[in-house]
């Protein structure tokens, strides 16, 4: 359509040159007439006027030829038809090979662009970039170009995205960046991420069987505990969280009951071989807080035994640090929490318990107080683990595609951010060229816009 655009107004103008230039040679034809009446003895000057004549004869002639040519130049810069078949995959060296082809009139040279084109995939991190010109000579009918693609992201936010693959694009063009032909190349790279899900909370069983808790001190009772991949592999890799700037948040839940009055504690931690001394660890103070994430004493119905089992939750996010309260968890005022104490920097905003991203195990340890045997029981321990997204997405760059661009040329313009992107909608980018709309990306975080100029 562009082609015949073009040969539309060039041809206009060779109409419009081709009868200025007659007009003028008409005027001066008739000038030259009138002088020979009023003097034909001036022979030589008349003679050189009719040289005058046949040089601006010849001149029209040059200006209307070229005017021709230029209504079928653009037309002769790519008049065949042509196609990108699809790629082929060397394993080995991670290269992908494109052939172009044309098909019509093969007795003409003909000379095209090519170039590359992000759409969930990164130039620089997931392919190398092309761009180049590819030359067909009379009889030749295909040519072919490599592209290397990339299996390390020198940065990891390429590295991630929702299912396994990226794609970008081979695209060929006339010389002057009309669209000619084009081929989509997926490649399986990075890692997966399950979408939003990643931050929904995982609800993690630590101990389902029930197990006595003894006044021996946290050391003498054993941790109950789970590996941080128990997590990780339901959500997503730590790497992907501390790129998205999320923070890891946590409560626990357990079914308490009592084989002797007294007071019960428990404690928090990331390692199944620290513990905190039992120092301190009386009436309710779960004792000095030291390689602990948080501990907690608890009365389980206060002045008298109780045994049968009621659900409690720690932390209680209603009661700040080293802080407690009376009928938290809706009992009634004697099912008191005696004290609670966080770790430097452990309370979430929400009173959750933070913990490091970087964590290898949720361990729970019990401790228990009183006079004489004061031991209790636990059962169905569950770790309810969520990471939540503190930062928005960040700007890291914005590429045009590479090549000339004309007006009336469409234009590719591909954005990254720090993280995985979801689009809702019909988002739009404003740019100096024009509005370009949303073509891909969705689920990566790379998305690609594209427009006319």
């Amino acid at each position: 359509m562009k082609n015949l655009e073009l040969i539309a107004i060039v041809a206009s103008i060779v109409l419009l040159g081709a009868y200025v230039l007659y007009g003028l040679i008409r005027a001066q034809q008739t000038q030259r007439r009138k002088q020979g009446r009023e003097s034909r003895g001036k022979s030589r000057e008349a003679r050189v006027e009719r040289q005058e004549s046949r040089g601006k004869r010849q001149e029209a002639r040059v200006v209307v030829l070229m005017l021709t040519a230029l209504s079928f130049g653009q037309s002769a810069w790519a008049a065949s038809s042509w196609t990108v078949a699809p790629p082929t995959y060397d394993a080995n060296t991670h290269v992908t090979t494109f052939t172009v082809t044309r098909t019509g009139d093969l007795s003409v040279s003909e000379t095209v662009r090519y170039s590359t084109i992000g759409l969930s995939a990164a130039a620089g991190q997931n392919f190398t970039a092309v761009q180049g010109q590819l030359t067909f000579g009379p009889d030749e009918n295909s040519k072919s170009v490599a592209v290397t693609e990339l299996t390390k992201q020198s940065n990891p936010a390429f590295a991630y995205q929702t299912g396994t693959s990226r794609s970008y694009r081979f695209m060929v063009t006339d010389m002057g960046g009309f669209y000619l032909a084009h081929r989509d190349r997926a490649i399986t790279t990075g890692t997966s991420i399950s979408g939003s899900s990643i931050y929904n909370v995982k609800d993690l069983t630590i101990q389902t069987a029930e197990y006595k808790i003894t006044d021996d001190g946290y050391d003498k009772n054993a941790p109950k505990y789970i590996h941080s991949s128990t997590y990780f592999n339901a959500a997503a890799p730590s790497a992907y969280f501390s790129l998205a700037g999320a923070e890891l948040r946590m409560t626990l839940t357990l079914d308490a009951k009592e084989d002797d009055d007294g007071y019960q504690y428990l404690s928090i931690l990331t390692s199944t071989t620290a513990y905190d001394n039992r120092s301190g660890c009386k009436d309710g103070n779960p004792g000095n807080i030291n390689n602990s994430l948080y501990m907690a004493g608890f009365e389980h119905n206060t002045g008298s035994k109780d045994e049968n089992y009621k659900s409690y939750t720690f932390p209680v996010t209603s009661v700040g640090n080293n802080a407690g309260a009376t009928n938290p968890w809706g009992y009634g005022t004697n099912y008191i929490l005696s004290q609670q104490k966080f770790n430097t920097n452990r309370r979430a905003s929400d009173g959750q318990l933070i913990l490091p991203l970087g964590f290898s195990y949720v361990a729970v340890r019990g401790n228990a107080s009183g006079s004489g045997d004061d031991d209790w029981y636990a059962k169905n321990v569950i770790a309810h683990i969520q990471a939540v997204d503190l930062q928005a997405p960040r700007f890291l760059s914005a590429t045009a595609n590479p090549g000339m661009h004309a007006k009336g040329d469409t234009v590719y313009v591909s954005v990254a951010f720090s993280e995985i992107v979801t689009v809702t909608g019909s988002p739009t980018l404003t740019t100096s060229w024009g509005s370009l709309g949303y073509l891909t990306g969705s689920g990566s975080n790379v998305l690609t816009f594209r427009g006319m100029i």
